[in-house]
C-alpha cells in the first residue's frame, strides 16, 4: 500500500520535477543550512493559535513552528495507541494491528524528519533521495505527523461508536459530544491588526488608474528579499501587474536586475525599468532613513522629467513619462 502511495505521488509530481531539473542545471541549489532555517524544535508540537491552549505559550517562551495538533487528536490517538498494545492477540485483526503499526511509524519518522538536519534523519534523506531538496522547510513534515496522528485517532472514535451500537440515544449523545469538543478546541482568537500600516492613499489611487505595470521601491535583495511579499499582499488593493516578486529561485538576468534596482534612486535603475515595462512607481519613505536625502533627490532630479507625481505621503506614487525622443 506503501508502496503504490509512493508511485502514485511520483507520477503526480512529475511534471513539476522536470522544469526542476531545468533551473537547477542553471545552478539553484539548496543547502542543508538553508533547511535549518524552517526545522520545527520540540516547543513546535505545543504551540497552538487556538484560544483553549493560550496558556502554553507563556510556557514555551518562543517556538519555530506552529504544529501542536490538537488535545482531541491526541487524546484520542494514545487511547488508540493504548489499547492496541493492551489488546490480547484476538481482540485485533492482524491488518488493524497493521495499520495502525504504520501510522504510529509515520507520525513517529516525520516528527523526526522535521527537527531538520542536525537531528540526522532529514540530512540523510537529503543526501540520498532524488529531489529531497525540494523540500526546503522540515518544519512541513508535522502536517504529516498531524495527518497521522488523526487516523489513529479515527481507530478510538470508530471503537466507541462499534460499542454504541443499537443505543442510539448514546451514539447521538457522543456524536454531539464530540462535536461540541471540537468546535471549543479549535477555536481561534480574531486577528490582531492594530499594529498593521493603514492603506496607503497611493494603492487606493491606483486602482482607480488605468492598468499598467507597477514596480514599488526600496526594491530588496539579499536577506530583505522576502520582503517583496509586502508587496505582493498590497497588491491585492490595486490588482495591477507587479514587477517585484519573491521566489527561492530567480533567473540570472532577473538577478542582475535586481542588484542595479536595489541602487535605486540611481539613474541606471531606470533603464531597467522601462525595460520591465513598468508604467507606475511607489516609493515607500519609511524605508530610506537616510535624512531624506532620497526624497530630495528624487524630487528634485527625476520629478517632471522621468516621473509625474500622482500621490504624495508616506507612500508616493508616481508614473512614467514617456521618454524623450532622440533626434538624430
Amino acid at each position: 500500500l506503501a508502496a503504490g502511495a509512493l508511485a502514485v505521488a511520483a507520477l503526480v509530481t512529475m511534471p513539476f520535477l522536470i522544469p526542476y531539473v531545468g533551473i537547477r542545471d542553471e545552478g539553484f541549489a539548496r543547502s542543508l543550512d538553508d533547511a535549518r532555517l524552517f526545522s520545527a524544535d520540540w516547543r513546535s508540537y505545543f504551540a497552538s493559535p487556538k484560544l483553549l491552549h493560550e496558556w502554553m505559550l507563556p510556557l514555551l517562551g518562543s517556538w519555530r513552528k506552529v504544529l501542536f495538533p490538537g488535545a482531541l487528536v491526541l487524546a484520542f490517538a494514545a487511547a488508540t495507541v493504548t489499547v492496541t498494545l493492551r489488546a490480547k492477540p484476538g481482540d485485533f485483526s492482524a491488518g488493524g494491528r497493521r495499520v495502525i503499526a504504520f501510522y504510529v511509524s509515520v507520525a513517529t519518522l516525520a516528527a523526526w524528519a522535521s527537527f531538520g538536519p542536525d537531528a540526522g534523519l532529514y540530512a540523510l534523506l537529503f543526501h540520498t533521495l532524488p529531489f529531497f531538496e525540494l523540500i526546503r522547510a522540515p518544519g512541513r513534515f508535522g502536517v504529516i505527523v498531524t495527518l497521522a496522528l488523526s487516523v489513529l485517532a479515527a481507530y478510538s472514535i470508530a471503537w466507541i461508536f462499534e460499542r454504541l451500537a443499537g443505543w442510539r440515544r448514546r451514539r447521538r449523545a457522543f456524536l454531539g459530544v464530540l462535536v461540541i469538543l471540537t468546535l471549543i478546541t479549535s477555536t481561534v482568537g480574531p486577528l490582531d491588526l492594530s499594529d498593521r500600516r493603514p492603506v496607503a492613499r497611493a494603492y487606493q489611487r491606483l486602482a482607480q488608474m488605468p492598468r499598467g505595470p507597477l514596480i514599488e521601491f526600496p526594491y530588496f535583495i539579499g536577506p530583505d528579499r522576502h520582503r517583496h511579499t509586502e508587496y505582493m499582499l498590497e497588491s491585492t488593493l490595486h490588482w495591477l501587474p507587479l514587477l517585484n516578486g519573491y521566489s527561492d529561485h530567480m533567473p540570472p538576468e532577473t538577478y542582475a536586475d535586481s542588484l542595479i534596482l536595489n541602487t535605486f534612486p540611481n539613474p541606471q535603475v531606470w533603464d531597467v525599468v522601462r525595460r520591465r515595462g513598468a508604467r507606475y512607481v511607489t516609493v515607500h519613505w519609511y524605508d530610506y532613513p537616510d535624512g531624506g536625502r532620497t526624497r530630495a533627490y528624487l524630487f528634485g532630479t527625476e520629478v517632471g522629467r522621468r516621473l509625474r507625481l500622482v500621490v504624495d505621503g508616506d507612500v508616493s506614487l508616481f508614473e512614467l513619462m514617456p521618454e524623450p525622443s532622440r533626434t538624430p
